[in-house]
């Protein structure tokens, strides 16, 4: 859990943003009961794992303030689809090289099959939503020793989502809703890459550090 200050920080820094940017973005969702309503007088009430996934979701679009809410309600609720696994044989230095072995994985392979050859659910459990997967990583954060890299990727237009990480040797993909391998030609599409750094700012904020 972080406190609103800490995710504003966070968010900030990712996104390179002015935390006056953040804010107007936070309160919107707010007012629209898609981020936990603070009580008066009371900052330093955590935020949920929900509450980051979405504006960071807000902040990634491009919308107005006012088309804002209803984009990140709809693209938040679009559903786990299917994904697919890719094992690579690393280097010395972690570096990926030839690829070992990948396998489809269906929707409850990832959700409900205790099979972690194919997908880790013990370690990363994913939700029926985005917003509930998203918040799933997020939140685990600070436990996940070899996460590498996170890529989410949103097609508004076309209600799809991508959200890609790798853990080790393994490199996951998760559709949801529309989301297809590529995005579709002349069609919209924003992405956000979590390497090293912003890992690291969201590791902090879930352990309650400012980043």
């Amino acid at each position: 859990m972080s406190t609103r200050a800490e995710m504003m920080a966070a968010l900030a820094a990712i996104f390179d943003r002015p935390k006056s940017s953040v804010d107007a973005v936070d309160r919107v969702l707010t007012d629209a009961g898609l981020r936990t309503r603070a009580a008066r007088g009371r900052a330093a009430q955590a935020m949920s794992a929900e509450d980051f996934a979405n504006v960071t979701m807000g902040l990634m679009g491009g919308w107005s303030l006012r088309e804002t809410p209803q984009m990140v309600e709809r693209l938040g609720a679009l559903h786990l689809r299917d994904g697919e696994m890719v094992e690579f044989d690393l280097e010395e230095d972690g570096e990926m090289m030839g690829i070992q072995g990948s396998a489809d994985l269906t929707t409850h392979q990832i959700l409900e099959t205790n099979l972690p050859i194919l997908y880790p659910r013990n370690k990363l459990p994913m939700a029926r939503s985005l917003t509930g997967s998203l918040a799933s990583l997020f939140e685990r954060i600070p436990a996940l020793d070899d996460l590498e890299t996170c890529r989410l990727t949103l097609y508004p237009e076309t209600g799809g989502a991508l959200l890609e990480f790798r853990l080790g040797p393994r490199r996951y993909t998760l559709r949801f809703g529309a989301g297809d391998r590529l995005p579709p030609a002349g069609v919209f599409h924003s992405t956000l890459v979590l390497r090293t750094a912003g890992l690291k700012r969201i590791a902090g904020v879930f352990h309650g550090q400012n980043g």
